[in-house]
């Protein structure tokens, strides 16, 4: 009886769900909301590391002395470790800008740091009247991006303008707003990786009056008049909820948007290019920066 008792129970401990959260690194602030959301929201139990601090080989030694069976991953550093030495296991991942560059497996699930394009331009058409043509920068990274915009533009009467660059070089951002109302910014690794051409960006966008639309708030103090960005608290509840469809083998969408948003409104900015907004709209704004 009792060598039956104790089967029993190394069946069910070897059939328990282990869970590993691994946060890229918990000082950085989006990543502790994401982090502290989840934790509040998720009732199970699951171990956590931040690998901010650690070597390559002491993430390799822990991913393969722990082995869990769920792994959720905040930030890229974590996603890309553990997808180099436990690929097999089971992955939710978030808080990962332009998700889709990265190598990835069919059984890897996710919310994507990028806001549904059809959202962004409802919100923005709600706040900002006149405004139907948005010109793009992007590469080849984001093309994906991009060709959303274009779907959802179409269904909506609006009209994307898109220019397609190889390097930042190519960049030709008084051409691409004298066709435009406005410019979307979008998080292009090519794009975004050169100070003094983002700056070129904003000089320009003012010198002919075309509000810009970002996807942080950092860039409010470069001189974009609106910011949509996710709501990283809200990710962190989505991530909970499905680690917790997968484990109750309930269907979910393997790649999610993020389902909240914040938004960031530069009033300052707004009265400079002399852009018409609804009033009956404002109350869409989160916060409110001058």
């Amino acid at each position: 009886m009792r060598f039956i008792l104790i089967f029993i129970l190394f069946i069910v401990y070897v059939q328990a769900k282990t869970i590993l959260v691994i946060n890229s690194n918990s000082e950085i602030s989006k990543y502790k909301e994401t982090e502290l959301a989840f934790r509040n929201s998720f009732k199970g139990e699951f171990s956590f590391l931040d690998i901010s601090k650690m070597s390559k080989d002491e993430i390799k030694k822990y991913l393969y002395d722990e082995y869990p069976n769920i792994v959720y991953t905040i930030g890229t550093r974590a996603y890309k470790y553990v997808y180099k030495y436990i690929p097999e296991k089971k992955v939710f991942f978030s808080s990962i800008v332009n998700w889709k560059r990265l190598p990835k497996k069919k059984h890897f699930s996710g919310v994507l740091v990028e806001l549904h394009s059809g959202m962004q331009l409802t919100m923005i058409n709600s706040l900002c009247l006149n405004i139907k043509t948005f010109g793009i920068v992007y590469s080849h990274y984001s093309k994906d991006v991009v060709s959303a915009f274009i779907n959802s533009a179409k269904n909506m009467n609006f009209n994307i303008v898109g220019q397609e660059i190889k390097s930042i070089k190519d960049i030709n951002i008084d051409k691409l707003l004298n066709k435009s109302d406005s410019l979307i910014l979008i998080a292009d690794p090519i794009v975004i990786s050169d100070k003094n051409t983002l700056k070129n960006i904003f000089k320009t966008a003012k010198k002919l009056k075309k509000p810009i639309f970002a996807y942080d708030k950092i860039f409010l103090k470069y001189g974009a008049m609106l910011s949509i960005s996710v709501d990283n608290p809200t990710i962190g509840r989505q991530i909970a909820t499905m680690i917790k469809s997968y484990l109750d083998k309930k269907y979910q969408k393997n790649i999610q948007y993020p389902v909240g948003s914040h938004v960031v409104f530069n009033k300052k900015v707004a009265e400079e290019l002399k852009i018409e907004l609804s009033n009956n709209k404002i109350n869409i704004i989160d916060e409110f920066s001058e």
